[in-house]
C-alpha cells in the first residue's frame, strides 16, 4: 500500500520472467506476497511458495496456492535436484539474513533445471515487517555484488529489469 508503483513493477517483472520459461513452468517463490504469486500465476506459471509468516502463508493458501510455512533452508534442502524451472525471491535482504548467499545460490543451482531461471528483487523497497519487528533499518543488498556472486556461482545471461523507479530485479539462467 505504501508503494504505488509496486503493482506495475510486479506485472512487468512477471512478464519478463515468464517470457524466458516454458509454458506451465514450475516456479518456487521464497518469501513473496500474494500479489507477486498471483502475477506469476496469471501468466500460466505453476507457482508454489515458502513463507515464514503464518498469516501471509494462510492468505496464500486461501488463494489456492500451495505454500510451506517454514524456514526456507529446511524446505529447500528437501527439494529434489533439478526439479523446478525457476526460483524467485523478491525480498533478498530478508532471506540473506538467515541464509548466507553462498549456501542459497548452491541450493538454487541444485534444484533448478538446466536452462531454468532465478529472479532476485533488488532496490528501494520500504522496511519489511521483519525489519520493523526487530527494530532495525532496512537491510540493503548490493546489486553489483549479487550479480558477481551469480556469475561466480555459474549462472549465465544475468540481466537487470527495471521499470523506472529505483527498484529492479535480476534474472539469471542456469546453464544447460
Amino acid at each position: 500500500e505504501s508503494d504505488p508503483q509496486r503493482p506495475a513493477r510486479l506485472r512487468h517483472w512477471a512478464a519478463e520472467f515468464a517470457a524466458g520459461l516454458p509454458p506451465a513452468a514450475e516456479v518456487l517463490d521464497i518469501g513473496g506476497g500474494l500479489d507477486w504469486l498471483q502475477s506469476m500465476s496469471s501468466r500460466g506459471l505453476a507457482v508454489t511458495a515458502i513463507n515464514q509468516n503464518t498469516e501471509i502463508g494462510q492468505h496464500i493458501r486461501d488463494a489456492g496456492i500451495t505454500v510451506a510455512v517454514a524456514e526456507p533452508s529446511v524446505v529447500l534442502a528437501r527439494i529434489a535436484d533439478h526439479s523446478l524451472d525457476a526460483v524467485t525471491i523478491l525480498d533478498l535482504a530478508s532471506i540473506l539474513r538467515g541464509l548466507p548467499a553462498v549456501i542459497l545460490l548452491d541450493m538454487v543451482r541444485r534444484i533448478v533445471r538446466p536452462s531454468g531461471q532465478l529472479l532476485f528483487g533488488m532496490g528501494a523497497e520500504s522496511a519489511t515487517i521483519a525489519d520493523r519487528l526487530e527494530g532495525r533499518a532496512r537491510a540493503q543488498v548490493d546489486g553489483e555484488l549479487i550479480e558477481r556472486a551469480l556469475q561466480t556461482s555459474g549462472f549465465v545471461r544475468i540481466r537487470r529489469v527495471a521499470v523506472g523507479d529505483d527498484s529492479y530485479c535480476l534474472i539469471a539462467s542456469q546453464p544447460q
